[in-house]
């Protein structure tokens, strides 16, 4: 889609389903200028109700824009697989806290998958892991044990 004025290709993504050109521009402009508050319509609220719609998912979804929305993820995703820096799990030494799990950005349970498409290598998990069960070995080549600021 181009937009007539500017001659710019506008990405289907980014006007119909991206809310944050709404919290960072849409609001503040419509609230300041009566002139853009008069000419709102259809589209402005469609990305008023998604942006209050994943906010309210929020607080029950972590990351619910990333998770189901972002297609950055859907297209990053299946390269875990073939990832330098990969997350591995000892099963000897974990004891199945799942304190991985709790610290998790996106929820993604380490333990059952390493490779799990949603994993975005922060090492979160490693650093809560008790046991140091949790190896990210392109990152250090040792295993990261907890830190002493977390959960100390």
């Amino acid at each position: 889609m181009v937009d007539s004025q500017t001659g710019v290709s506008i990405a289907p993504f980014c006007r119909y389903l991206c809310p944050q050109g709404t919290l960072q521009a849409g609001i503040p402009l419509t609230v300041a200028n009566d002139n853009i508050r008069n000419l709102i319509g259809g589209m402005f609220w469609w990305k008023v109700g998604l942006l209050v719609a994943l906010l309210l998912a929020a607080v029950f979804i972590k990351r619910p824009f990333c998770r189901f929305i972002c297609p950055l993820g859907a297209l990053l995703g299946p390269t875990n697989w073939v990832s330098w820096w990969q997350v591995s799990v000892d099963c000897g030494e974990c004891t199945d806290c799942a304190e991985c799990r709790k610290v998790c950005p996106m929820d993604v349970d380490i333990r059952q998958n390493p490779r799990d498409f949603q994993c975005i290598r922060c090492g979160d998990c490693a650093g809560a892991c008790p046991t140091g069960a949790i190896d990210q070995p392109f990152l250090s080549g040792n295993k990261i044990r907890k830190s002493a600021n977390v959960g100390d």
